[in-house]
């Protein structure tokens, strides 16, 4: 992450309550075929200093409790109604399109040049803006996108592929004069040198110091949190330079700034956001996609109370919210019959992630400079236990630092008879017991480890609520073993304390998205930096350096996995052989997504069946995607 906050730092549910019944309702209507594009509306283009006016409506809002001032109302059941946390936290108001998170509504806003669908195992990469696939030259310094004719700003004005270069010019520029840049800034200027535009509808994105670079797609995909957040040059050359990451485009809660997408903000508060469907998008317009069916999305803060967000369910006062927490997911759905997930009204009731989660460990610290004591920890987990007993079974027990996407499973299949010999994920108290004392370290009076006066007990974070339920049962484990954790949920854990390595043990995923690469990658000396010191490229990581597992990630980076996969998974097996062997980290389990879809006014949600982008709204594959698919419930 380049911290603008990103996903993992949205995850917020602070509290944990008790869940109270919910009442049932009908059973969910069954997903329905695309249907043809609308005629659209012609209406006057709209200016980038003028607030877009609102799409006409025929009725007031019939369900909901507030009425925005100036805004005219929308029938509730043409209105998709999102919570984005559960922690009654206000929403972050920003609408500088560059700048902005693509949490909290906001991935809507955001049109992609491609978004990454990892549950399409023959074409994930699906062209928006784009035409067609990228294509690399022969060295992999230079990658060529080709833009769609006819995309337009809501201004009128037309997208081109200048807009496209001058994004990822201006990321590089302000990363390197030190000043705040444009959502994951860091990564595209650690990539791309720059983007050139020899004409209107060609983009060539050139990779940083010439050097081989087959993965520089990667960052001009929307895939999970990651992205090019377009910027409209006519718009942005003309900002001043040293506010315009200050700049949000809004005026007494209306927008004054344009984007491409179908959906345009009329009203932005930190209590609630409302986005109208612009009836002249581009996509309708040029015959590349219907308008979509909904006219309205209202974006509110969820509740901190899990019988509160279930009632909300219940009483289809919401469409779609950020996961309850995993222990109450399955009773929210089994409550309310017009509810639905990924797999339906079945186990699992969700969809594996690009987050694998790992216990997170500060190597150079005193407690974890160790790999015997590294695996000790290991082998004081019992992760089935933890997911049987506090997630009921709903969860993936994991032993790898990759996603379990389908398209990894060659590389998963290989990694077997290392598995075999590095058992990660088995509890063994006794050979725990043994690797600490071999380390020289010994229980105390109190059952705790115990070395040279220094008691093994880590400063541990855990992030926010989403571990409110299984953290404390891991640090259970943990103290049992004799590594006396304390579940604590710091309130600056981004601000410092994690980045520095101050916070020395963690819960949490690494992005794992489009190549088992991304999973390799994080434990490079790239994302390194000395205890003390902010980390480069993320807040959270183990500080590994290790040079010969860095030379291997360094020769990954430069081949193509698609020109030699028996080549690639040889070296991936190399760096494995060394990161099993050192456990920088530990996996726990594979985060799964539980997401809640109610049917009551919207149908054809994304699904194991039709498998259009992935079901969490809070990323760019999937809050995009979404509410230009979901048809109207049949009354």
């Amino acid at each position: 992450m380049s911290k603008k906050l990103s996903r993992r730092d949205f995850l917020v549910l602070t509290g944990l309550a008790g869940v109270g019944a919910v009442v049932a309702a009908c059973a969910p209507q069954a997903t329905e075929a695309p249907t043809a594009a609308p005629k659209p509306t012609e209406k006057p283009a709209e200016k980038p200093t003028e607030a877009p006016k609102p799409t006409e409506t025929s009725a007031p809002v019939a369900e909901l409790p507030e009425v925005a001032p100036g805004v005219p109302g929308v029938a509730r059941e043409d209105t998709m109604v999102y919570t984005f946390s559960q922690s009654g936290a206000s929403l972050a108001v920003n609408a500088n399109n560059g700048f902005m998170t693509s949490q909290e509504g906001n991935a809507v806003l955001l049109e992609p040049l491609y978004f990454y669908n990892p549950h399409d195992g023959q074409n994930p990469l699906v062209p928006w803006i784009a035409e067609g696939k990228y294509t690399y030259n022969k060295d992999y310094t230079e990658v060529t996108v080709r833009i769609k004719k006819g995309v337009t700003w809501s201004d009128g004005t037309p997208l081109t592929a200048a807009d496209v270069a001058y994004t990822v010019n201006f990321a590089v520029a302000r990363v390197a004069e030190g000043k705040p840049s444009i959502q994951w800034g860091g990564q595209i200027a650690n990539n791309f040198a720059g983007a050139d535009a020899p004409d209107d509808y060609t983009v060539v994105f050139k990779s940083k110091d010439g050097k081989s670079n087959p993965r520089m797609h990667r960052w001009f995909c929307s895939a999970f949190d990651t992205g090019l957040s377009i910027c409209p040059k006519h718009i942005f050359e003309k900002l001043d330079q040293a506010t315009i990451d200050q700049e949000t485009f809004v005026k007494e809660t209306k927008f004054t700034g344009i984007l491409t997408g179908p959906f345009i903000p009329v009203y932005l508060t930190p209590e609630k956001k409302i986005y109208d469907r612009r009836d002249d998008w581009w996509g309708a317009k040029t015959g590349f996609s219907p308008l979509p069916e909904v006219k309205r999305i209202i974006v509110i803060p969820g509740s901190g109370d899990q019988a509160v967000l279930s009632q909300s369910f219940s009483k289809n006062e919401i469409d779609n919210s950020y996961a309850p927490l995993v222990s109450v997911h399955k009773s929210i759905i089994e409550q309310n019959p017009q509810l639905t997930t990924w797999t339906g009204r079945k186990p699992p009731l969700g969809n594996v992630d690009h987050w694998p989660n790992l216990l997170w460990m500060n190597n150079e610290d005193p407690l974890f400079n160790d790999a015997k004591v590294r695996w000790a920890i290991s082998y004081a987990i019992n992760t089935r236990e933890l997911i049987d007993n506090v997630w009921g079974g709903l969860g993936v027990p994991s032993n790898i630092p990759f996603s379990e996407f389908g398209i990894f499973k060659p590389y998963i299949d290989a990694l077997a008879p290392l598995l075999e010999k590095y058992p990660v994920g088995m509890q063994d108290l006794e050979k725990s017991a043994a690797l600490m004392t071999e380390a020289g370290w010994k229980k105390n009076g109190d059952g705790i480890w115990e070395k040279e006066g220094l008691v093994f007990k880590p400063n541990y974070g855990g992030f926010n609520a989403i571990y409110a339920d299984i953290g404390p049962a891991l640090c259970e484990q943990l103290t049992k073993g004799g590594f006396f954790t304390e579940y604590k949920e710091p309130p600056d854990l981004w601000q410092g304390p994690m980045s520095k390595g101050i916070i020395n043990m963690c819960t949490f995923g690494l992005a794992c998205d489009l190549d088992v690469f991304d999973g390799v990658e994080w434990f490079s000396l790239a994302h390194y930096a000395p205890t003390g010191t902010n980390l480069p490229l993320d807040s959270w990581n183990s500080r590994f350096n290790n040079k010969e597992y860095d030379d291997i990630v360094k020769k990954m980076y430069s081949m193509n996995p698609d020109d030699d996969p028996a080549a690639y998974t040889a070296e991936l097996l190399k760096a494995m052989e060394i990161w099993y062997r050192e456990l920088p980290a530990i996996p726990l389990w594979q985060w799964m997504h539980y997401v809640p879809f109610n049917t009551k006014y919207w149908t054809n949600w994304p699904s194991q069946d039709n498998p259009y982008g992935v079901p969490a709204q809070w990323l760019r594959n999937g809050g995009f995607p979404a509410p230009v698919h979901i048809k109207k419930a049949k009354a």
